[in-house]
């Protein structure tokens, strides 16, 4: 019998970026999208995403390979759609695996919008 040893390389986070970007109307079903950029050089499985919105945390089922050296948009769905309020200071971070394993959460840019059921102007013109 012969012993043998594994090694194990110590895995790199990769250069990765995200954005949550879509607009939808408060308290309705809506789609955004999910922005990632790999700037690496190993490809990237989003498995989740998760929306932060004050103490709550609005799991997100985004999920999707992105090629090396690749953007790619990933659709995601809201059940209700969070209030301009709810919006006000909201985070978001997704998750990653390798395909070589390991799990990595990074923090997304959130670029997200409520529109109103109505939306009213109000203008101070011919008032005179």
């Amino acid at each position: 019998m012969v012993p043998w040893l594994e090694l194990a390389l110590d895995l790199q986070r990769p250069d990765v970026r995200f954005r949550l970007v879509g607009s939808g109307q408060a308290g309705k079903p809506s789609a955004l999208r999910v922005v990632v950029t790999n700037a690496s050089s190993t490809p990237i499985m989003v498995t989740g995403a998760c929306l932060t919105l004050g103490s709550a945390c609005l799991e997100l089922s985004a999920s999707g390979t992105v090629a090396p050296k690749a953007e790619e948009n990933i659709p995601a769905q809201v059940l209700e759609w969070p209030s301009r309020s709810a919006l006000t200071g909201a985070t978001a971070e997704v998750t990653v695996e390798l395909l070589s394993g390991g799990t990595f959460t990074y923090q997304a840019v959130v670029e997200l919008e409520s529109r109103a059921l109505y939306e009213r102007d109000f203008t101070l013109e011919g008032l005179e």
